[in-house]
């Protein structure tokens, strides 16, 4: 089980960092080694991404979903994925919390995901470093915009 948990304040509003976070386009750019990520219905995303964790590396293919949006303060995304070293599905729960000047924006996050295959195998050291540089990267990326 991979489980990540924290929180950035990033100066923007809340109603700016939610557009930018839900823009496929800027996602694809921000998230480290993401291939695709395309609208398919509303709140549904196909995406496709790499995974280097150690000595593995694979590709993954599979749609995130979203669910318990609250419009600027928070949603939950779904993912399962495939790929040649096995399944991953995750949860990642995020809320944005606007501060009092509404200029900067607290954004927490928590992601859940399991794995199974060769990916499970390697080792939660390797898979939990790889997950934890992407979503560092992710919103470094995203704080710059």
């Amino acid at each position: 089980m991979l489980e990540l948990a924290g929180h950035i304040d990033i100066n923007r509003s809340a109603e700016d960092l939610w557009r930018l976070l839900l823009d496929p386009q800027i996602l694809m750019r921000s998230i480290p080694e993401c291939e695709e990520l395309e609208l398919i219905s509303p709140g549904r995303y196909r995406v496709a991404f790499k995974v280097r964790a150690g000595f593995l590396r694979s590709r993954f293919a599979g749609e995130v979903e979203l669910k318990d949006v609250v419009e600027h303060e928070r949603c939950q995304l779904e993912l399962t994925a495939k790929g040649t070293a096995g399944v991953v599905h995750g949860i990642t729960k995020l809320w944005l919390l606007p501060a009092a000047d509404g200029i900067r924006t607290r954004f927490s996050y928590e992601s859940r995901a399991k794995a199974s295959g060769m990916i499970a195998i390697v080792g939660s050291k390797w898979v939990q470093g790889s997950a934890r540089a992407m979503v560092e990267q992710l919103i470094a990326e995203v704080s710059r915009l």
